[in-house]
């Protein structure tokens, strides 16, 4: 499959959205890193909120920049493999729903692994 145009369900995002998600990705696995090593130390609930909303957006972003899919651009009916901010509209009713099916389950497997990931810190540092 070509990375260059958008297809329904598949790829909504070109090369420089997915440059500027890898940043983001990097900056919050540093996060979640220092978040699990807090949880581990000091076993604080709030710490643990804080790592399970840090792991559900590293994980969110490595499956975008995985799969060249943004969620939001998918609940927006959004694409762009221009410039940044050159954003287009998703026209065709079932490429909507595609877009929307496909981030609605990346947005809730995401949560499960975060919030399992959470627990299982929070579980053997507690």
């Amino acid at each position: 499959m070509s990375h260059k145009s958008y297809h329904a369900g598949c790829c909504n995002i070109g090369e420089k959205e997915v440059h500027v998600r890898q940043k983001f990705l990097y900056l919050f696995l540093v996060v979640s890193a220092i978040l699990t090593i807090a949880v581990r130390l000091a076993c604080a609930k709030w710490l643990a909120v804080l790592l399970f909303i840090a792991a559900f957006a590293t994980i969110i972003l490595f499956i975008e920049v995985l799969t060249r899919f943004c969620v939001l651009f998918a609940f927006f009916s959004l694409h762009n493999f221009k410039e940044l901010g050159n954003l287009e509209s998703v026209e065709d009713r079932q490429c909507r729903k595609k877009d929307i099916v496909k981030a609605t389950n990346l947005v809730f497997l995401s949560l499960v692994a975060a919030l399992l990931y959470t627990w299982v810190i929070y579980r053997i540092s507690c």
